[in-house]
């Protein structure tokens, strides 16, 4: 909760410096990840069944949460912070230096997990890059692959959705497919692609196909915007040209049917 929490959240936005006892901390925003929450909630358990332990019977109730917040926050703010970042921008380096190697590997590593590295919220060292290259250059080519991994991810609720037997998991693989389909990927992921982790699979075949696709036609993206069928016009080159909103919409549509095909081919992984 002290992750996202509106202060934090608005300190975060704003810019503001914020220290605690001195040490400075290092601003993160926690809302589109997982795994600082993962990490947080980890080192409060060890600090809980710690003092759970050691203190009276007659404190525990009282004291055991209330010393497990006390320590657990900051410790979360001036450890998982600051590790988040550095994680964060060694894997944009790596990243950049595997598309200066060869644009095609980048193509398919990039489109085929793009999403899991915005699960564990490692996404963010990547954005200053992003309004680089837009700032810059008037247009960015690392973006344009990860745009087909949202429609990877479209088409694995959906095709989960049309195989599926359960009545109320055919409704909700409907129902967050469509919002992937209109950019948002976070119910597709928590809700589907997660718990039923070949959905994930499927998203990755066919996210890392399509991004071959946009990274071998040297497709580019010349604004932000949101993903999905949204993102189309923001591949249209600010001269007229339609060759990256061509490939995006070939390569969207490989994205989205593959998870679909596989689907009806190996089943949806239930159970499994």
């Amino acid at each position: 909760a002290g992750l996202v929490y509106p202060t934090i959240v608005s300190a975060y936005t704003e810019h503001t410096t914020l220290t605690f006892f001195g040490i400075p901390i290092v601003m993160v925003n926690y809302t589109q990840s997982l795994f600082p929450a993962m990490l947080s909630s980890y080192i409060a358990a060890k600090l809980e069944t710690f003092f759970r332990k050691v203190l009276p019977d007659v404190l525990k109730l009282m004291f055991a949460p209330f010393l497990t917040v006390l320590i657990a926050t900051p410790l979360v703010f001036l450890l998982v912070g600051p590790v988040m970042t550095w994680l964060s921008d060694i894997l944009a380096a790596a990243v950049m230096a595997i598309y200066n190697f060869n644009p095609i590997l980048f193509g398919i590593i990039g489109g085929a997990f793009w999403q899991v590295i915005v699960v564990f919220g490692l996404h963010y060292a990547f954005i200053p890059v992003l309004i680089n290259n837009i700032t810059n250059l008037g247009h960015d080519p690392i973006n344009a692959v990860f745009h087909v991994t949202v429609m990877a991810l479209a088409g694995a609720a959906i095709g989960y959705a049309l195989k599926t037997k359960s009545t109320k998991q055919r409704t909700l693989g409907f129902s967050v497919g469509l919002t992937g389909l209109l950019g948002i990927t976070e119910p597709i992921i928590y809700s589907i692609a997660l718990p039923v982790r070949r959905q994930f699979i499927y998203a990755w075949i066919s996210g890392g196909v399509a991004g071959a696709i946009m990274a071998g036609t040297g497709s580019l993206v010349y604004n932000f915007g949101n993903g999905g069928v949204m993102a189309i016009p923001l591949f249209i080159a600010p001269d007229g040209k339609l060759s990256s909103m061509f490939a995006f919409i070939v390569a969207s549509v490989v994205a989205f049917v593959g998870p679909i095909v596989m689907n009806f081919i190996f089943g949806t992984g239930e159970g499994k």
